[in-house]
């Protein structure tokens, strides 16, 4: 089995197509959409499903700096949302709430979804999907890949899918 690397994407507005559309491609009834965008109120969300009763907040971090710091940040962040939806009032009904990250899976940021559901006593969930697991998501998805990375070849061999970069 070949493992491959994606880059990170560094722009936010192209991170959370990229979050929609893989939603989409999850859960195959394209009913994923962005929650307005630059210059709208967007109540602590930026892609959600009424359907599928999810909300996604995506989050471009700056990688350069420390892991602590990173973390931190999105502890704080994570916290923050979740409060916007509830004070702001969001009409969209959700059972689930995830946030995305170009930042790694890290077990506290997954911890501390669930501490803070217990301790605000929330009717949804709150799940981290930091890069790793974006990225083994999209690496099954070749029209993904095709779209956001347009640089990389794919080619098949008789065992597995391999991935060259230009």
């Amino acid at each position: 089995m070949t493992i491959h690397q994606l880059p990170v994407i560094n722009n936010p507005e192209i991170f959370e197509s990229l979050i929609c559309d893989l939603f989409n491609e999850l859960e195959t009834k394209n009913t994923y959409k962005k929650f307005g965008g630059n210059g709208h109120k967007q109540k602590g969300i930026d892609v959600f499903s009424s359907i599928d009763k999810i909300a996604i907040q995506c989050k471009k971090k700056d990688l350069s700096q420390r892991d602590i710091v990173i973390r931190k940040q999105l502890l704080v962040d994570i916290e923050k949302d979740v409060l916007k939806i509830i004070k702001e009032n969001l009409k969209v009904k959700i059972t689930r709430f995830y946030i995305t990250s170009t930042y790694k899976n890290h077990p506290d940021l997954d911890e501390y979804c669930i501490e803070l559901k217990e301790k605000l006593n929330l009717e949804f969930d709150i799940i981290y999907w930091g890069w790793n697991t974006i990225e083994e998501y999209i690496l099954d998805k070749k029209n993904l890949l095709e779209k956001y990375w347009p640089n990389f070849l794919f080619r098949e061999s008789s065992d597995e899918q391999n991935l060259i970069r230009n």
